[in-house]
């Protein structure tokens, strides 16, 4: 026989605030919200992929009770969860996870199942806690590759054809970017290809400068400012080096960089926007996320990855949304992560 856990009653003062929380912050849908009479109303809520609800409401339990205190929120990735919620403005602890020598601060680096947790609470203080289960790093062969297996290693050659990342027009949300005016000043377009990033903040009157190492790709960037009538400045040079110029930029933008690198190119990255963006400057980061089935082309980037290489090493990363990349072998959008990243102004 079944025993199935259908409903959780909480407590609550305000009931038109707590619905607000719950389905406007938490994004749950609303299930029932009736109300017949003054003496008795009730709202059930269920939470995204649950099969348990939860209920609260005016005439239905003892409303003087204490709250409910560490019910648990099942997740796949605790990093996205608490970044989407925080995003929302719900107030959730840092992430910890459980090792051998006690409670460590972030996610378990090998996701292992019910090990990372982080807390939140709604208005009345019925508190809830996020674990982390199912992670697909968690079930990853430790030899299985996180893409990068045909990135080519003549990255001019495979111009001679056009390139999957090669769509012909801006990404839509670096398009969105420009749109609100964030890039103004001197800009920087790390791995530009044929220049769309850099021309694109040209357009806005900034300053651009595109730097990729296929000098194919530098030709036809130089050709389409051209024909645009636009000035933007295109090098041919490794973008890792580019701070040997001695110049400094208020906006860097990467749209499909960081993705291809190693892991162990990423200090070097760090190191050079410490010293080409100007203190207070952005650096904007596109990448594919971790949400991208399969492992062929370029490496698949988990939120934590991102905070971990830049918060506290001189710079803030402001927020990781979620976003999308177009390439030319697809319809749709491939699932990516927005990074805004400041870099310290000291």
């Amino acid at each position: 026989m079944d025993f199935r856990l259908e409903l959780v009653l909480l407590p609550v003062a305000d009931v038109d605030r707590a619905k607000a929380f719950y389905a406007e912050q938490l994004g749950w849908s609303v299930k029932v919200d009736h109300q017949p009479n003054d003496e008795f109303r009730v709202v059930q809520m269920d939470p995204p992929g649950s099969a348990c609800s939860v209920s609260f409401g005016v005439g239905i339990g003892d409303p003087d009770r204490d709250p409910v205190q560490g019910t648990h929120l099942v997740v796949a990735d605790i990093v996205a969860a608490r970044g989407l919620l925080v995003d929302r403005g719900v107030d959730v602890s840092e992430i910890r996870h459980m090792a051998k020598e006690g409670w460590r601060p972030g996610a378990d680096p090998d996701h292992r199942d019910y090990v990372s947790f982080a807390d939140f609470a709604d208005p009345d203080g019925n508190t809830w806690v996020l674990q982390e289960v199912g992670h697909p790093a968690g079930t990853r062969d430790a030899g299985q590759p996180r893409g990068g297996r045909q990135l080519p290693e003549d990255w001019d050659a495979s111009y001679d054809e056009t390139p999957p990342w090669d769509i012909g027009r801006a990404q839509a949300p670096l398009v969105a970017l420009a749109d609100s005016g964030a890039l103004d000043g001197r800009v920087l377009d790390l791995g530009c290809g044929t220049g769309e990033h850099a021309l694109l903040a040209a357009a806005f009157g900034s300053t651009a400068t595109g730097v990729d190492i296929a000098p194919t790709a530098i030709e036809q960037a130089r050709a389409k400012a051209l024909e645009r009538g636009l000035d933007a400045r295109f090098l041919a040079r490794d973008a890792l080096e580019i701070d040997d110029l001695g110049e400094t930029f208020d906006v860097v933008l990467d749209s499909g960089f960081f993705h291809v690198l190693p892991d162990d190119a990423r200090p070097r990255l760090r190191d050079m926007l410490r010293a080409v963006l100007s203190p207070g400057g952005t650096y904007y980061l596109l990448c594919f996320s971790d949400r991208v089935p399969g492992d062929d082309g370029p490496r698949r980037i988990a939120r934590n990855e991102i905070t971990d290489l830049f918060d506290g090493h001189g710079f803030d990363v402001v927020n990781i949304a979620e976003a999308g990349i177009e390439a030319t072998f697809l319809d749709v959008p491939v699932p990516a992560w927005l990074a805004t990243i400041v870099r310290h102004r000291t």
